[in-house]
């Protein structure tokens, strides 16, 4: 499994893109910043898995289908939750904020259609499985479990709680890695909370749960005006656990 950091934060500055996955070339988790991937390589996406339907996660799916519209035939398949697949037919496919590709070229074949998915089922795609996995945000969301073979990779999305999701996992025999969110520092706990994000002390929290020890585990979605401060409030606290943050570019070999 090959995963590229395209976009790591959770806000948009100069050189900090939003959260944006490309696993194998094809398969896309959160499209924040689908968009700034080069022209070939968005040709060769083929789904797409968001989390939530907040713009960060989502803005980059708009302007990577107008894209691609006139170049490709290809349908692309975009799989969430069902509260998820709703809010995106609502608030962003609509001719009032953005062509509906869901009807153009023709609704007999368009440039993408939804794949709804419920908490627990297996979505099989080009040599992967991906589980949407409970998790609690602002607003409806779901972590995904990504299985090739016998690896296992979760991605949290954003979230600030997740019992059911770390009781799924915990079953797992093993778990190779592990993209969770930290938002926001110590000093913003409150804000945190109310956001329903993680900062460090209430990602400690969340770790507490997590059986797999020694999975690596890798801090995305971080404010980028707040880096220096959740640093400090990460580090060294957590030494007996595997954990570093994601940079932009890099990728992670599975």
């Amino acid at each position: 499994m090959r995963i590229k950091v395209v976009g790591a934060y959770g806000a948009s500055l100069a050189t900090y893109h939003l959260s944006t996955f490309l696993v194998n070339n094809t398969i896309v988790f959160d499209a924040g910043s689908l968009n700034i991937i080069e022209l070939e390589d968005q040709l060769k996406i083929e789904h797409i898995f968001i989390t939530h339907a907040h713009l960060d996660h989502i803005v980059g799916i708009a302007f990577f289908i107008d894209n691609i519209f006139s170049l490709t035939k290809n349908t692309i398949y975009l799989h969430a939750i069902p509260a998820v697949i709703d809010s995106l037919k609502k608030h962003l496919f609509t001719k009032d904020v953005w062509v509906d590709f869901t009807k153009l070229p023709s609704e007999g074949a368009p440039r993408i259609s939804f794949n709804e998915v419920n908490f627990g089922e297996t979505v099989k795609v080009n040599g992967l499985e991906v589980i949407p996995l409970e998790t609690e945000h602002i607003v409806p969301s779901s972590a995904f479990l990504i299985k090739e073979g016998e690896k296992n990779f979760l991605y949290t999305g954003d979230m600030i709680r997740a019992p059911k999701m770390w009781e799924y996992i915990n079953k797992l025999d093993r778990l190779d890695g592990m993209i969770i969110e930290v938002s926001f520092p110590d000093k913003l706990k409150n804000i945190a909370q109310i956001s329903k994000h993680l900062s460090p002390e209430l990602l400690r929290d969340e770790l507490d749960k997590l059986k797999h020890r020694n999975t690596d585990i890798y801090i995305y979605h971080i404010k980028p005006m707040f880096i220096d401060d959740i640093v400090q409030d990460l580090f060294p606290k957590r030494v007996d656990l595997k954990l570093r943050l994601l940079y932009e570019d890099e990728v992670i070999e599975i």
